[in-house]
């Protein structure tokens, strides 16, 4: 009988064990992230190495969600091993309060996408009524 944990964020199931190693665990690519927020702009660092800026990365942002896929393409050659995973990553972010769409900037160095977006320190934040 397999073992069966909870693995990230999500709550997915995963096999371990021997199975981990003939059955990757594809459906728990993720991007990694940090975000905050720096002098009046909120500023998303995404983990996405390996991928050509211009054409595997699409970045989309509405009804304050900010929206990152990201295609990382196998180069296969025969005769290696490798952990690292290829697919399409998908990762909706939520964006705080305040936060102007129209202002989204993006820039890429060193595997590391950062996505700014500037913030109305004016705009009250939302409360929501408890009942």
């Amino acid at each position: 009988m397999a073992t069966v944990m909870t693995r990230g964020l999500h709550g997915l199931l995963a096999p371990l064990g021997w199975l981990d190693a003939l059955w990757p665990n594809y459906w728990l690519q993720d991007i990694r992230i940090e975000d905050g927020i720096e002098g009046g702009r909120y500023v998303v660092r995404a983990e996405v190495p390996g991928v050509d800026p211009d054409r595997d990365v699409t970045i989309t942002c509405e009804h304050g969600r900010l929206r990152l896929v990201v295609t990382r393409k196998e180069k296969w050659r025969a005769g290696r091993h490798s952990d690292f995973r290829y697919g399409r990553f998908v990762r909706t972010i939520p964006l705080p309060p305040g936060a102007r769409e129209d202002t989204l900037s993006a820039a890429y160095a060193r595997g590391i996408l950062e996505l700014t977006v500037m913030i109305d320190e004016r705009s009250p934040a939302v409360r929501v009524p408890l009942r």
